[in-house]
């Protein structure tokens, strides 16, 4: 026969497990990001991602997935205030706009930009021009999963599970899919051919920014070249090509001008 004070003891056990369960689920609700401000920061920001990996080689799904974490999916001071959404310091390499903020250290000083376009610019330019990071860029550019061990190898973040927090994301929200080439579905919006002209000048020593243009119906040699400020003759000259026409689809290496 069991014993009462055992049948007291097991009825109180159950109600204060319940309550905690109660207090996780309620917990966990409010501190968890809500996932429809996530997808609208992935539908926001999910074409120039992608513009960023044509250019670069960089996995549009890491660009993403690491753009969510950095700025608290839009959502952070650095963010809403300085469209830092990469959460990048001044360093000494930094000539641009800043803003202070307290990280490792009280008011330290990060970069600012005009838009939320050159944060992704500057976030790819670091990533291209650092070689600590030069290992990645031997990988697919589909192999997020690659990328992230090896953004967290390369010091990118202190978190030990960084790798695991992008894996992770990228699986939730299926941002793998924007690793495959999205072809003419991703138009090049004059925004974002003015942001790289404008962050260029900012650098030393000045780099000069090469795209890869996919071509849409209807575009012409010249609207190309008058969109990113060059001739269409020197993209001609940059592609090799025997005359004016060109195909829906086609890729195209554009060279910015200053």
């Amino acid at each position: 026969m069991v014993d009462a004070k055992f049948i007291i003891f097991m009825k109180k056990y159950i109600v204060l497990l319940l309550l905690a369960c109660l207090v996780s689920i309620s917990f966990t609700t409010v501190t968890s990001p809500s996932r429809s401000k996530v997808r609208a920061y992935i539908e926001k920001y999910k074409q120039i991602a992608v513009l960023e990996m044509q250019r670069t080689n960089i996995p549009a799904s890491i660009i993403l997935a690491q753009g969510i974490i950095e700025s608290q999916y839009g959502n952070s001071r650095l963010a809403r205030q300085g469209h830092n959404h990469f959460g990048l310091k001044c360093r000494s390499t930094w000539k641009g706009k800043t803003i202070l903020a307290s990280d490792d250290a009280p008011n330290e000083c990060f970069r600012k930009y005009d838009n939320a376009y050159q944060s992704f610019i500057d976030h790819s330019f670091m990533i291209t021009h650092n070689k600590r990071y030069n290992s990645l860029f031997k990988l697919k550019s589909n192999n997020y999963k690659g990328w992230a061990k090896g953004l967290l190898k390369a010091g990118y973040a202190t978190n030990a599970k960084y790798a695991d927090l992008l894996v992770t994301l990228i699986k939730q929200y299926e941002l793998q899919k924007f690793d495959e080439a999205l072809g003419n579905e991703i138009a090049t919006p004059a925004v974002y051919a003015q942001a790289l002209k404008r962050i260029q000048p900012i650098y030393e020593p000045n780099v000069p920014m090469q795209f890869t243009y996919i071509v849409n119906k209807g575009d012409t040699l010249h609207g190309i070249a008058k969109q990113f400020g060059t001739s269409a003759n020197t993209i001609k000259i940059e592609n090799k090509l025997l005359n004016d026409a060109l195909k829906e689809g086609q890729k195209l290496k554009v060279m910015l001008q200053k």
